[in-house]
């Protein structure tokens, strides 16, 4: 974030400035005069005499205003020496391959060529519409080329006053108020207390270029199209991110997807006005600072267990938004400020998982409070991978110091998967889906009912290691499937098996009697078969628990009265409860 500095020293700024003032009275004594061509004794091509009247009839129709074709506004003098819509100037002093030049060239944009053809009553004797659109052009050319940009035919600033070729020259205007401590005194006696312009000195108005006020802060850096402070452009006029005054202020800015906004003062202490300590100057005495940006680092950089820092030295940052306080850091939690590398879900932190029963790489799974399927066309989705497009659904919660589960209000098991009336038994399974077909939902629900069944309702404990916190060991410590740990009672005296592949239970105490004629059972609904009393054991069973032959009696109360109530319906909790109630 480093500025450049000025390149002149206090005896450079001491001659540039009288260099300045001999060129004022000079002027003044002779009159202003018009800038001269340095060989031929011809008129100098301006900006205000002729190039910017020229665009004005031809190219401002198109490119003006804030939806200016390309970006590129050329009804300004400050518009055209910018770029459009990427980081290349279009006007170059001295360059001939200025985009400027080669857009108006008939051999290489006919297109552009045909809107330079000159109005008839343009024309003067003689002249035809051909001959003076080449005359404009070669016009043009020689102000990019030979002229420099001068913006105005006068003797009394230098040609570079206005055009900032090199900012920290003592030629341009800027680069001599840096080397005077940004002190306009010596330019208010032509230009007015305030700057606006002094008619009797005939210093014409600084407002004229910088319509937004001579303080604003894109007068030296930012903006000025869309209004933003932060560079681009920096205080040497760079526009590319790998200069390390601009860097990646524009990424932060103009953040898109599931990042809260970064706001300047999370990197910068924040001037309130030009002339704040800090700012243009070290303190309140005056003293000129050397224009290195610091970086306080607080807010959202400095969250975490770790100490925020920006190394100044290698541009790169310690910072809680990228991952520096994760055990699990990403790729490039440490990133280079004027890096051109872009960052990815994998920078920051850990790559997200792969399993496909966790959804893969599709985050809204188990962070559902700040994630959310693309809803298609929004400019704020990103891809997390080439299957996965996600959106934010909540930016603040990406950022916050911590980690969002499951559906708003989370902190009970229905937070990531089944419904606060199912105990938070799927359905929904983690992925949202309901379907009985599927083995992460199958039969849970009907093992969880109580009205209608012969049993139940079976606890999860029975199938599963239940957590009492999110982080307990066996819940979310390891990629998906659920683990299937049998309980005592499912045991029963043999031993149960689980085939996640085929979906089916076998030997399972609660579907496995004497006699049953299902032995290996479906979880899912779309294989299961009805139950009866003869599904698990027979009816009546052919063997007791002790292994003896079963009375062949099919009035099971008879023997088993506790098992069923007053009014002879048989009582699901006591069905199986591990015990033979006679």
């Amino acid at each position: 974030m480093t500025h450049s500095r000025a390149e002149a020293g206090p005896e450079g700024a001491q001659l540039a400035l009288c260099a300045l003032l001999m060129a004022i009275t000079g002027a003044l004594a002779m009159g202003c005069g018009e800038l001269r061509g340095a060989d031929d004794g011809t008129a100098a091509v301006t900006y205000k005499l002729t190039v910017g009247p020229l665009l004005a009839k031809r190219c401002v129709s198109c490119h003006s205003g804030a939806k200016a074709e390309g970006s590129y506004d050329l009804s300004t003098y400050a518009g055209l020496l910018g770029p459009g819509t990427d980081t290349t100037r279009n006007v170059i002093p001295g360059d001939a391959t200025s985009r400027l030049l080669t857009k108006l060239d008939s051999a290489k944009e006919a297109t552009h060529w045909g809107h330079l053809l000159p109005k008839t009553d343009e024309l003067v004797s003689g002249e035809t519409a051909d001959t003076r659109r080449t005359a404009d052009l070669k016009a043009l050319t020689a102000w990019v080329v030979d002229h420099g940009l001068a913006y105005g035919a006068d003797m009394v600033h230098p040609p570079g006053w206005v055009y900032p070729g090199k900012r920290s020259s003592g030629g341009f205007h800027g680069g001599l108020l840096r080397a005077r401590g940004w002190k306009t005194t010596g330019c208010q006696e032509c230009h007015g207390a305030d700057l606006r312009g002094n008619s009797k000195a005939g210093g014409g108005s600084c407002y004229t270029c910088h319509t937004s006020g001579v303080t604003s802060c894109t007068v030296c850096h930012g903006d000025k199209k869309t209004g933003s402070s932060a560079p681009p452009m920096d205080l040497s006029w760079n526009l590319t991110s790998a200069s390390r005054g601009v860097g990646a202020h524009a990424a932060h800015l103009g953040i898109k997807g599931p990042y809260p906004a970064v706001a300047c003062a999370d990197c910068h202490k924040v001037p309130t006005s030009t002339d704040a300590a800090g700012h243009l100057f070290d303190d309140a005495a005056g003293k000129k600072s050397d224009l290195t940006a610091e970086v306080v680092l607080s807010g959202t950089a400095a969250k975490g267990n770790i100490t925020a820092a920006y190394d100044q030295k290698t541009g790169t940052c310690t910072v809680y938004c990228h991952g520096a306080s994760l055990t699990s850091a990403g790729t490039d939690s440490k990133p280079v400020w004027n890096s051109t590398k872009k960052s990815t879900c994998g920078s920051c932190h850990a790559a997200p998982h792969t399993n496909p029963a966790y959804g893969g790489a599709d985050c809204s799974v188990c962070h559902q409070q700040v994630f959310k399927a693309c809803s298609g066309g929004s400019a704020t989705c990103f891809d997390v991978n080439s299957k996965v497009k996600l959106e934010a659904a909540s930016a603040a919660l990406h950022l916050d110091g911590k980690v969002s589960l499951g559906k708003a209000g989370g902190g009970t098991c229905d937070g990531c998967h089944g419904t606060a009336a199912s105990a938070g038994a799927p359905a929904p399974d983690l992925s949202g889906k309901s379907a009985t077909s599927l083995v992460t939902v199958g039969l849970h629900d009907a093992h969880l009912k109580t009205s209608g069944s012969l049993v139940g309702p079976v606890k999860c404990a029975d199938c599963h290691k239940v957590p009492k916190a999110l982080k307990d060991a066996g819940h979310i410590d390891s990629d998906l499937p659920a683990e299937v740990t049998f309980s005592a009672l499912a045991t029963g005296k043999g031993k149960p098996t689980w085939d996640r592949t085929k979906g089916t239970c076998a030997n399972v105490y609660c579907h496995t009697g004497s006699g049953g004629s299902v032995t290996t059972w479906s979880w899912t609904a779309k294989a299961s078969p009805t139950l009866g009393c003869n599904s698990c054991h027979g009816n009546p069973p052919t063997k007791t628990s002790s292994g003896s032959s079963h009375p062949a009696s099919l009035t099971c109360d008879g023997c088993h009265s506790s098992a069923y109530d007053k009014s002879g319906a048989l009582n699901p909790a006591v069905h199986l409860n591990g015990k033979v109630d006679l």
